[in-house]
């Protein structure tokens, strides 16, 4: 459950990519297995890739290889349903809490946020607006301090906005950073953010995010093309205390 005091939070990079209906590439059904197989590797490959920017993964491999490993406690769940709409945001969280030292354990979560999939109205704009604030909501909920303490917590995933252009308006962004959440993208440079290549009008847009509470980039992130595998593409950070 602990790692040597040399190594406390050196190895902590977080990493967050949308798999496009991974491995398959497809909705409705399987792929044939030939390509799954392909799918994998190649996923694979990539992530190697964008870990080895890291400079921590073989501090990482050491402590892990000699058979010290970090404790982990996972969970999942479905977004609730508020008593005041009839509607409840779709997927959910995976979430588990990891000991990165033996003073330090962060609540970790997965997020695949509404997309905007279908809206034909402004009304559906709305809806799926509320839908994204909801899902966040509840995580600050969960998460709020207690007794004045702020436990450490990482936020990643496809939050199906972006910050800086059409969904500056979001209101779940601004309710990140008044809770304290540091926008691990914002260390970017505006050309620099996209997460989602995208085309025309959904062109480059930044959709994928981590979000630190109690942790600071010790760097700013950067991001590995996930073409060919997926249309996202994958964000990574390095993180310190």
């Amino acid at each position: 459950m602990t790692l040597p005091a040399s190594l406390l939070l050196a190895a902590v990079t977080i990493g967050t990519w949308n798999g496009e209906w991974f491995p398959s590439g497809r909705a409705e059904h399987r792929a044939a297995p030939e390509i799954e197989q392909g799918a994998v590797r190649a996923a694979g490959r990539m992530l190697r890739a964008g870990l080895a920017q890291a400079g921590a993964s073989d501090l990482a491999a050491e402590a892990l290889g000699d058979g010290r490993a970090v404790g982990v406690e996972a969970s999942w769940s479905v977004w609730k349903r508020p008593r005041d709409w009839s509607d409840t945001p779709p997927r959910g969280y995976a979430r588990a809490r990891v000991v990165v030292s033996p003073a330090v354990t962060a609540t970790v979560y997965a997020v695949h946020l509404k997309s905007n999939y279908g809206q034909t109205t402004e009304a559906l704009a709305d809806a799926n607006r509320r839908k994204r604030a909801l899902a966040v909501g509840q995580i600050l909920e969960q998460e709020r301090p207690r007794r004045g303490k702020a436990a450490p917590v990482v936020l990643a995933g496809d939050f199906n906005a972006d910050r800086w252009g059409a969904g500056s308006n979001e209101v779940f962004f601004a309710a990140l950073e008044n809770a304290g959440y540091r926008n691990a993208l914002a260390l970017l440079p505006p050309g620099r953010r996209a997460t989602y290549p995208g085309s025309g009008r959904f062109a480059n847009l930044a959709l994928d995010y981590v979000f630190l509470r109690g942790f600071a980039p010790a760097a700013p992130p950067w991001i590995v093309s996930g073409a060919g595998i997926s249309d996202h593409d994958a964000v990574f950070v390095n993180l310190e205390p």
